[in-house]
């Protein structure tokens, strides 16, 4: 009957006359009746869909969004923060909140080879478990996991400001993730690591500029996690720098005094000890030499600074040294710096380093801070 048999149904229908005398009639209305339900609850679930879709869709915008490249531009999967991982430790606080309290807080300070001039996506992956970052400059209100580039948006004009003249974060990966990662592998204990580095600082400017900006990024990090009610076990700073005192001739006996008066800073504000990583060599290899000097020349003085820092070390308990990039020459990319190899494994033997003296003292107590 087709097409006409429902239309002669639907005439009947509305008459008021009863199907029941035709049952095929009765019984094409009623498939039709099954259809109309089945084509609803498909549009139904189509629009569900949709609806799901355009709000991923909307979430992956705002991540996005959220993500900093290096550059100074939004990046798409960049590797750098993400809301997803601020959230994840945002749980993890709120899981352990009765059980794990306590922190160690690293303060990581020098030039640009603790800034990191490696590359973010070849550098240790740092767990959760192991570190976060307390960005005292960008997003003084959280803790977020430490991602490579470590520090990056910790720059203000006037005080620490590690960018290119085109306004470029130079910051391009460390040894910091590597650092917490080792440490917490040592130890069982994780870190808030604080970035105070800015590439080409002598120990003059870090006296007369750098030096108050540090401080107070490490008194704003202790007021925030004692607000929250962490307690601050050890207070260490990783100082990496050095290489701006050889290119200036400076002699072994200026360089330690000026490194003195700065950690001396950093102590009065409740750090216990300086894990102090060696600097490396000028890069004579590829580089015979600039400005007057051959590559050997300026490698001498790098010699000098070198010492100077192994000499402090061994004279004096409130420094050890944890690593050094001496060995690495031929991991380096141009003049000073280092692929990221050289960052991952300086930054494990500072790990390691920091790791061994919290286990020979294991009895000391908190520093309470």
């Amino acid at each position: 009957m087709g097409s006409e048999g429902g239309c002669n149904a639907v005439v009947l229908m509305k008459s008021g006359v009863s199907l029941r005398g035709f049952p095929a009639i009765a019984g094409r209305l009623e498939e039709k009746k099954r259809r109309h339900v089945v084509v609803f609850v498909d549009v139904l679930i189509l629009a569900f869909v949709a609806g799901r879709l355009e709000e991923k869709k909307r979430r992956h915008s705002r991540q996005k969004q959220n993500t900093l490249s290096a550059g100074g531009r939004w990046k798409r999967n960049s590797g750098m923060e993400r809301n997803e991982d601020v959230n994840v430790v945002r749980r993890d606080m709120n899981r352990k909140q009765d059980t794990n309290r306590k922190i160690d807080l690293v303060l990581f300070a020098g030039q640009s080879n603790m800034s990191g001039r490696g590359d973010a996506g070849e550098a240790v992956r740092c767990s959760v478990d192991a570190g976060y970052e307390y960005k005292a400059v960008s997003r003084p209100g959280e803790l977020v996991p430490i991602r490579e580039p470590f520090g990056l948006g910790e720059d203000r004009e006037g005080g620490i400001w590690d960018y290119d003249p085109q306004g470029r974060s130079k910051r391009s990966g460390s040894m910091v993730s590597a650092v917490a990662e080792s440490y917490h592998a040592g130890t069982g204990r994780r870190i808030v690591g604080v970035s105070a580095s800015v590439g080409g600082s002598d120990t003059v400017s870090w006296k007369q500029v750098y030096l108050a900006d540090a401080v107070e990024r490490l008194e704003r990090a202790k007021e925030f996690l004692r607000a929250g009610g962490y307690s601050v076990q050890k207070l260490f700073v990783v100082w990496c720098q050095g290489e701006s005192d050889g290119d200036a001739g400076r002699t072994a006996q200026e360089y330690t005094a000026s490194l003195r008066e700065i950690y001396g800073a950093f102590r009065a504000h409740g750090a216990e000890k300086c894990f102090l990583v060696q600097i490396g060599h000028y890069n004579y290899i590829k580089y015979p030499g600039t400005a007057g000097l051959t590559g050997k020349e300026w490698d001498q003085r790098y010699g000098i600074i070198r010492n100077a820092q192994a000499d402090l070390c061994r004279m004096e308990e409130d420094f050890i040294l944890a690593g050094s990039f001496e060995p690495y020459i031929r991991d380096m990319r141009d003049d000073y710096h280092y692929y990221q190899n050289a960052y991952n494994q300086v930054g494990t033997a500072v790990g390691e380093a920091m790791a061994g003296y919290v286990k020979r003292n294991a009895k000391d107590n908190a520093t309470g801070l």
